[in-house]
């Protein structure tokens, strides 16, 4: 699949933080813009998820993903043009992609087979444990009231109401 330009804008910002990430990486049944290390889903939407269908498919694919363990982030396309909140977005994944690798990382091997047998136990009870649903990592607060995607969604709902073709 093309990448949108905005794709590859934010593709070069996380080449450039050095973030590993795999782009049109495909998950089941879905293509996924983006996937940082093993469980980090990132996804562009652009102007297309505002409509009704487009959101109720984000919210299928959305869901589909984080019965599968993926933590699903998303990023307005305009949002990706505007520096500020690009940094705040790519800050948030640091932060995500950093807690999956403390997770995930090997202690290494100065340790004794017996904490490694210890290590192995705990590993597998969070294992156990991680598979109650888990809080994503926040996006920063907004105003749903002024968000251009809640004003475009009221605008498209008042135009095309349910039940009228």
């Amino acid at each position: 699949m093309a990448r949108s330009k905005t794709e590859q804008r934010l593709q070069t910002v996380l080449d450039e933080r050095g973030l590993p990430h795999r782009p049109g990486e495909h998950i089941g049944r879905y293509e996924v813009d983006f996937l940082l290390g093993e469980k980090i889903v990132v996804e562009v939407d652009g102007y297309h998820h505002l409509s009704r269908p487009g959101r109720r498919r984000d919210a299928r694919k959305t869901a589909y993903l984080q019965n599968l363990g993926y933590d699903v982030h998303r990023i307005p396309a305009r949002r990706v043009w505007i520096k500020d909140k690009l940094r705040a977005f790519v800050g948030q994944l640091e932060r995500c992609l950093q807690r999956e690798m403390n997770v995930t990382e090997d202690p290494g091997s100065s340790l004794s087979e017996d904490q490694k047998t210890d290590l192995q136990k705990m590993h597998k009870a969070l294992s156990e444990e991680s598979k109650k649903p888990e809080e994503p990592c926040e996006e920063p607060e907004e105003d749903p009231e002024n968000d251009p995607h809640s004003l475009m969604s009221r605008y498209l709902d008042k135009q095309f109401p349910k039940g009228k073709t």
